[in-house]
């Protein structure tokens, strides 16, 4: 998950290649109660995992990347949600934040450095 400041991209990495990415916009102002804005952000990232056609299983993993991924409780609730319940999950997905660089990394990116864990 590439969280940017208005959108996330979603993208889907089956044996450290990026196979396609989908993305949903959102925005969060300083007057949004935290907890709303968390709650409306994981309903458009369920929906949107939800439009990934032909998905067997998802990944294992979540990774988090981008500027906002470091909003406050973000990980958490991500990590809490019943992903199983909605979706092709054969188990709780680890969520992984990729914190050694705060600077924005595409979604390319982040594939190429899971392949590279792999070797």
């Amino acid at each position: 998950l590439d969280v940017g400041g208005t959108k996330t991209e979603v993208g889907l990495v089956f044996g450290g290649e990026l196979m396609e990415t989908k993305s949903f916009f959102w925005e969060f102002s300083e007057n949004t109660d935290p907890t709303v804005f968390l709650d409306l952000w994981l309903f458009s990232l369920s929906r949107t995992l939800k439009s990934f056609e032909e998905v067997e299983s998802f990944p294992a993993k979540i990774y988090l990347t981008g500027g906002a991924a470091a909003f406050p409780g973000l990980a958490e609730i991500i990590s809490s949600y019943p992903w199983s319940r909605d979706h092709p999950f054969e188990v709780a997905p680890e969520v992984i934040s990729l914190e050694e660089n705060r600077l924005p990394l595409s979604l390319g990116q982040v594939a190429l450095r899971m392949k590279e864990g792999e070797e």
